[in-house]
């Protein structure tokens, strides 16, 4: 949430129920098949794209294509989230089977029509099996709505790269954001099982964010992750809208996080801050 906010999220003092933060609000049809969204209007992502329908239906259908496929295995993130409101033959974690990844999976995956984009500030989202817990779902951190273009362009540069070994059907991208998207998981399919990652699919951009991302539309952007000392530093974002009370705002303007990653010198680390004196 300090930069990629959801639709929905929880209001601070209430950990029960999940209330509307990017949405301005959602109405659920009487059989639980279709979520109509209204979303907020005048939010920007820090790289200053619009935060609108387009933006929902790249990240949705994001989180789908990549099947909770990691570099070196497939299975092993969350896509299950949203995979188990839809065709659950298409979830290597829900159907227990090893699927056939390429252009064949990405339309099949399309043809799901998750998203359907009925207007610039109002979608629907078509389910096949009803949740009661389908509030919850848009509120997990995975379900964060990411700006198109900049996820986009950064990953193609990623894949395009000679040393990955990737062929791309789409290389470059080209349409408006619904039909790049389309292209782009296809072309993310095309990462899978192949080049540099016999074994996975294609590393994202996100997945390291080395050079920093202002891809979301949370109070702080991420300035750098240095991957070998395990330091993340994080800046104010100047253009925040606020959150849903308007009174949201990034206090502390540079933050900067230091990942331990064994428990041993984690403690010796806080017993050494406190006898110094350090917060």
């Amino acid at each position: 949430m300090n930069s990629y906010e959801p639709l929905f999220s929880y209001n601070g003092t209430d950990g029960v129920d999940a209330v509307p933060w990017l949405a301005a609000g959602a109405t659920l049809s009487s059989g639980g098949h279709v979520l109509t969204v209204n979303l907020r209007s005048g939010i920007t992502f820090a790289d200053g794209e619009p935060f609108n329908s387009s933006a929902v239906y790249f990240s949705y259908n994001r989180i789908l294509i990549m099947d909770g496929s990691a570099p070196i295995g497939h299975g092993t993130q969350a896509s299950w989230i949203f995979q188990q409101l839809l065709n659950t033959s298409l979830s290597t974690t829900l159907c227990a089977c090893t699927q056939t990844y390429g252009t064949k999976y990405a339309d099949a995956v399309i043809a799901e029509h998750f998203v359907q984009i009925t207007g610039p500030l109002s979608l629907q989202l078509n389910i096949v099996n009803p949740n009661s817990a389908l509030l919850y779902f848009m509120a997990h951190p995975v379900s964060a709505i990411l700006a198109p273009g900049f996820v986009m362009q950064h990953d193609l540069a990623l894949w395009n790269q000679a040393s990955n070994d990737y062929q791309l059907p789409y290389p470059t991208l080209s349409g408006n954001v619904t039909q790049r998207t389309n292209e782009y998981m296809i072309d993310y399919q095309a990462t899978c099982n192949a080049g540099a990652t016999p074994k996975g699919c294609g590393q994202t951009y996100l997945d390291n964010s080395v050079s920093g991302s202002t891809a979301g539309t949370g109070p702080y952007t991420v300035q750098s992750v240095n991957t070998a000392s395990n330091i993340i530093t994080m800046t104010a974002n100047p253009n925040y809208w606020g959150g849903p009370s308007g009174k949201v705002h990034a206090q502390i303007k540079t933050i900067i996080y230091k990942y331990v990653p064994d428990q041993t010198t984690r403690e010796i680390d806080l017993q050494n801050a406190a006898s110094s004196g350090q917060e």
